[in-house]
């Protein structure tokens, strides 16, 4: 009798599992699917153990198998209730509520689903179909990305104390093309993990990050300007990551991150986060780190060449973009005529004057001090180490001594 019993209770149990994982499968949301798989873990591995302990009648096993179920009541329910409500206070979406949302007011939730945020963040370069993308001069992409796309969104990373020049510049470039222009306002989840006391420095950011959004609240009613303002607690990087090539301009400013100035948040460590350096190689496309707004309407534009495959997608681009009112692109760094050539006929189609620098002058060589009226930069490849702050002195005098203007910097993955 025994036997059938045990026999009955693990077909019971299995009956379960087959259900659960059909529910995983089929249920619309993972609210839904979620309450299937603690299904499995509960009322199935329980069922199945509880024959187990039927069939077998041993003491050792009796008293394993009874820690097991009981394991299983403690910890399953707690870990669907805590994967659960990380679901909805990340935002995502609830299908089949008829009722309305019980824990709208009791919970905050993040108004945009974690997929619209992030989820064509890590989508590679897909190699370029058009043949004409890649010229025989090595001035445009021949390796994996294509030509950069038209923009057609502007997005500012919102930093409390830098608010002004971003926002301006932002600003200004989605207003000349009429594009959608978006402000996010993120907490660095990761400065919060590494302090001493959590609570109090989350309290501490999150003030920051308000008075940051305060500030912005107030340049857009003197510029008398609308935009979309988002805000998240997370990785930056993650948040702000992109994966259409050209078609999104990121605006950020030059220094500063995503814990708003909140420092020292651990005692042990010399907080200065390296963060927006690190931008261009999550954001795929131009990130543009704004600088003292040049003067007048002529524009000197110094190009950094490194030998990027994808420079002279990057200068059309910016030209194309009119970024800047640029009248003349100065080369600096080693190049052969081809290339020099290549890049000339890039600027000379959008009517600029191309004037290539002596050989063997270049960023690494410490001597771009020969740029002293640049307005604004183009870089391929950031400068390393990847430091905000080398020996003291800021990352743009790696650039040219003194330097203050625009950075437009883009790189491509590895």
């Amino acid at each position: 009798m025994s036997a059938l019993i045990a026999l009955l209770l693990k077909v019971v149990g299995v009956g379960f599992l087959v259900i659960a994982a059909v529910g995983v499968l089929r249920l619309a949301d993972p609210f839904q699917r979620m309450h299937a798989a603690t299904k499995a873990g509960t009322l199935g591995a329980g069922l199945v153990v509880l024959g187990t302990l039927v069939g077998q009648q041993a003491s050792d096993v009796t008293v394993i198998g009874t820690l097991t179920i009981l394991f299983l009541l403690l910890t399953v329910p707690v870990a669907g209730h805590l994967l659960g409500r990380a679901a909805y206070i990340s935002g995502t979406p609830m299908e089949g509520l008829s009722r309305g949302d019980a824990l709208d007011g009791v919970l905050a939730r993040q108004a945009v689903p974690p997929s619209e945020r992030i989820g064509s963040a890590r989508r590679p370069f897909a190699p370029s179909t058009d043949p004409s993308a890649a010229e025989a001069d090595g001035t445009r992409s021949t390796t994996p990305g294509p030509a950069l796309a038209p923009l057609t969104d502007v997005r500012l990373g919102l930093i409390r104390g830098q608010e002004d020049r971003t926002f301006a510049r932002a600003l200004a470039i989605a207003a000349a093309h009429g594009v959608s222009l978006t402000a996010h306002a993120i907490v660095d989840s990761r400065t919060i993990e590494r302090a001493e006391d959590r609570g109090d420095t989350r309290s501490r950011i999150r003030k920051a990050c308000a008075e940051a959004m305060e500030a912005l609240q107030g340049h857009m009613e003197r510029a008398g300007a609308e935009l979309s303002v988002r805000y998240d607690e997370g990785v930056p990087e993650d948040v702000l990551c992109h994966g259409e090539p050209g078609r999104c301009l990121l605006v950020v400013p030059q220094d500063g991150w995503f814990h708003h100035g909140v420092d020292p948040v651990h005692s042990d460590m010399s907080w200065a986060p390296d963060g927006l350096l690190h931008l261009p190689s999550v954001h795929v496309g131009p990130v543009l780190y704004a600088g003292i707004a040049p003067e007048g309407d002529e524009v000197t534009l110094a190009l950094y060449d490194n030998d990027e495959p994808h420079l002279g997608d990057l200068l059309d681009w910016s030209l194309q973009s009119r970024l800047w009112p640029v009248e003349t692109v100065c080369h600096v760094g080693r190049a052969g005529d081809a290339r020099l050539a290549g890049l000339e006929r890039i600027a000379a189609g959008h009517g600029v004057r191309f004037v290539p620098l002596p050989a063997g002058r270049g960023r690494s060589a410490g001597d771009a001090a020969m740029l002293p009226g640049a307005d604004a930069a183009i870089l391929g490849t950031m400068p390393r180490p990847l430091r905000t702050r080398w020996y003291g002195m800021a990352w743009t005098e790696r650039i040219a001594p003194g330097f203050r203007g625009d950075v437009l910097a883009m790189e491509t993955p590895d």
